[in-house]
């Protein structure tokens, strides 16, 4: 559930605004006490995405906002995301990637 909005997110303002299509990749890996999900479309970029006005923009991550500072409170770890625009070498943008850091212990309540 952590991930859906992220991944919907790719192929709904990312992927399906692509003429020609694209991926999504989605990777996990442990590191430092944490899990790291990589959430990377080839998509259209955020600026461009914004462009489109796609309805309901914004609702996921605003929810998700919600619901990781509601696990941080009740489990006292932190829950963190960060959000990075790639480019290609024309500085042409060439996708999004989310990453979410989980630490390890943080749904032991």
């Amino acid at each position: 559930m952590l991930i859906q909005s992220f991944v919907e997110n790719s192929i709904k303002h990312g992927i399906n605004n692509k003429p020609e299509g694209g991926h999504v990749n989605i990777s996990f890996k442990e590191k430092n006490n944490e899990i790291i999900v990589s959430i990377k479309d080839n998509g259209i970029g955020r600026k461009a995405a914004k462009e489109e006005k796609t309805i309901g923009a914004r609702q996921g991550q605003k929810i998700t906002n919600q619901l990781f500072e509601l696990i941080n409170k009740l489990t006292k770890k932190k829950i963190r995301y960060e959000i990075i625009d790639h480019y290609d070498e024309f500085q042409k943008a060439s996708g999004t990637e989310v990453k979410l850091y989980l630490p390890i212990y943080a749904f032991h309540i």
